[in-house]
């Protein structure tokens, strides 16, 4: 089997919220349940984690670390294999609703916005994917869409998993890379 035939390119970005849509919005979107757990560590170099989409699509997912762009390879699996990884990756789970909006001023290409649920209740991330790297790249944000988390390890999904909703306490992305920008004298 040819290697690119087994592995894909994700490209995509992520983004907080601004300002959240309504469950009245967003009701006219559709949306898929989605559970995910992870079975390996935060700083390990693949990421390896198991996914249920409204609980008929059973998935294991391989990605190796990187941010904008990463390699995945996706392995279907029943749901009694994903059963068994659910349980033993207690607790680094996420369960969250995922819309599915389009987006006007990127020519009603779908955005995938999270709501997330149980401990990471409260969180709400947008992602634009795309198979091609420039319109990912010129993806304009829509008005309610606020600023750009794809680069911060506290954003990634396994990270939430594990360590849950970002403290307050923790620096803002935007401030973590003001500092780093002021460290070698760019800005």
């Amino acid at each position: 089997m040819e290697i690119d035939k087994i592995i894909k390119k994700e490209i995509e970005r992520k983004f907080l919220v601004k300002v959240k849509l309504s469950d009245k919005q967003l009701e006219n979107f559709p949306k898929k349940q989605v559970y995910q757990c992870y079975i390996n560590g935060q700083t390990d170099a693949l990421e390896v984690r198991a996914r249920c989409t409204d609980e008929k699509e059973f998935m294991l997912n391989i990605k190796d670390v990187g941010n904008k762009i990463r390699n995945e390879i996706t392995i279907p699996i029943d749901q009694d294999t994903f059963d068994v990884i659910w349980q033993i990756s207690t607790p680094k789970q996420i369960s969250k609703k995922r819309y599915y909006i389009p987006s006007p001023k990127n020519n009603n290409l779908i955005l995938e916005y999270d709501v997330f649920e149980d401990n990471l209740e409260g969180l709400v991330l947008v992602e634009f994917e795309n198979d091609d790297e420039k319109i990912v790249d010129n993806f304009i944000p829509e008005d309610w869409i606020g600023e750009e988390v794809t680069s911060f390890d506290e954003y990634k999904n396994r990270t939430l998993a594990i360590k849950g909703i970002p403290t307050p306490q923790e620096e803002l992305p935007y401030d973590k890379l003001r500092k780093e920008l002021e460290k070698t004298k760019k800005i």
